[in-house]
């Protein structure tokens, strides 16, 4: 049973470069993080000089303060935090520390929005397709036959 939870709940290591971060909900509408209402971006890019700054303004309250010998070695101007939905490093967000994190990361993620870029338009092509097609059946087709005389048939006479 335990084995069960375990594999269930187990978390991969990140990769390096990279650090799963956990941030108050509070500070959501701060970094742009969306809301749960709106919904998450897939990533966002903070400056790395205003995290410091806030660090040093708020210390152990700030979100990033545990991280930040890893952000000031950054050499980096934006800091890369990217939204993980399936929590595979173990928490909602995580983000680059190194560059070359952050442009293995920058490339999946415009890998990914490109394949869904096609997806979509794949998606909008085939429905257009499906609603040209339901209007053109949906279309009624007159045939223009004469009007033939039938033989007359009286029902009131023998």
């Amino acid at each position: 049973m335990a084995e069960d939870l375990s594999s269930k709940t187990a978390k991969q290591a990140p990769p390096d470069g990279v650090k799963p971060i956990w941030i108050q909900a509070k500070n959501y509408a701060t970094y742009g993080l969306g809301s749960l209402e709106t919904g998450y971006p897939s990533h966002v890019l903070l400056k790395r000089a205003d995290l410091l700054t806030d660090i040093d303004k708020y210390g152990f309250m700030n979100d990033f303060n545990d991280y930040k010998v890893d952000l000031k070695k950054y050499k980096g101007e934006d800091v890369l935090l990217v939204h993980d939905e399936k929590r595979t490093y173990g928490e909602d967000w995580y983000f680059c520390f190194t560059q070359e994190a952050y442009d293995a990361q920058w490339q999946q993620l415009t890998a990914a929005a490109a394949a869904a870029g096609v997806a979509a338009e794949a998606a909008a092509a085939a429905e257009a397709d499906a609603k040209l097609k339901a209007e053109e059946e949906a279309r009624p087709v007159y045939v223009d036959k004469p009007i033939l005389p039938r033989p007359w048939a009286s029902t009131t006479s023998e």
